[in-house]
């Protein structure tokens, strides 16, 4: 739950009467569950929820032969490797339960207008003790200073060796099954860099897909939040444990169809399956 390998200190935070809450996460389906959890556990402290939309991807100019070229090259590619179907989000009924906890509607905001002064400043009129992020941006030094208490991002990845975008890939095309984890870490303007809270490895079963990891994986890390949370608002403390300068910073671009077909083909072949087994025999 905490990391064994890193010195911690005490983060020292103010006690307050008002710990109100003020959520901002992507759009996707693991996000919209995070929020919702959020709201079933700290009801009314709830008191907005950003919710970040990526702009629509236009759609590229590119020559038809160009086009049929790669069409060509991408079925060769897809003929020679055993497709992986991925199941049904493990998310979907949770959601539907979730939804009957909501305090507060999605505000919804284009990603780039966080580094804006209109969310500066609605963030600086609500107060908000804390500010719980997941599936956002890079939050800059002035959106952080209208937090009175902590502000608090959960990564879906295991810092500091793997930090960024798509974390939860690269170990597992790395085949590194003990850093496929939660890390819940204070926001800083640096990515998945400031001072670990709590971090831990999700259970995961021999037929889950690298999809269903990834949910496993961000289930976790909301309770491990909702744990941070807790024991900041009743003891105004809490261990940190400063990441050390190692690691890799992983961008959206380093997941790229390399990656993702060869974890899918570690898949296909029963990789996951195995890796438990071996780790079962220890």
């Amino acid at each position: 739950m905490i990391p064994s390998d890193i010195e911690p200190r005490v983060l020292e935070l103010p006690r307050s009467g008002d710990a109100t809450i003020v959520i901002a996460t992507g759009d996707q389906l693991r996000h919209l569950r995070f929020a919702l959890r959020m709201q079933q556990e700290f009801g009314e402290r709830v008191v907005a929820w950003y919710q970040l939309a990526s702009p629509p991807a236009a759609a590229p100019t590119v020559e038809r032969p160009t086009m049929l070229r790669r069409a060509k090259s991408l079925a060769k590619r897809l003929l020679r490797r055993a497709p992986v179907v991925p199941p049904s989000s493990i998310f979907l009924a949770e959601v539907e339960y979730l939804r009957r906890f909501a305090v507060v509607a999605p505000r919804l905001i284009a990603r780039g207008d966080v580094h804006g002064d209109a969310f500066r400043e609605a963030l600086a009129s609500l107060r908000p003790f804390f500010f719980l992020t997941l599936g956002g941006e890079l939050y800059g030094a002035p959106v952080l200073g209208t937090v009175r208490g902590a502000a608090i991002n959960q990564h879906a990845g295991h810092s500091p060796e793997y930090k960024g975008n798509q974390t939860v890939y690269q170990a597992l095309y790395h085949r590194d099954l003990a850093k496929v984890a939660a890390t819940v870490h204070v926001t800083t303007t640096g990515a998945d860099a400031g001072p670990i809270l709590r971090r831990s490895n999700p259970c995961l079963t021999p037929t889950d897909s690298p999809f269903t990891i990834i949910e496993r994986v961000v289930a976790l890390g909301t309770e491990l939040m909702i744990e941070c949370v807790h024991e900041i608002s009743e003891t105004g403390r809490i261990l940190a444990f400063d990441q050390p300068q190692t690691g890799i910073t992983y961008l959206a671009r380093d997941c790229d169809a390399h990656v993702r077909g060869a974890v899918n083909g570690d898949f296909a072949r029963g990789w996951l399956a195995g890796a438990i087994g071996r780790r079962k025999a220890w």
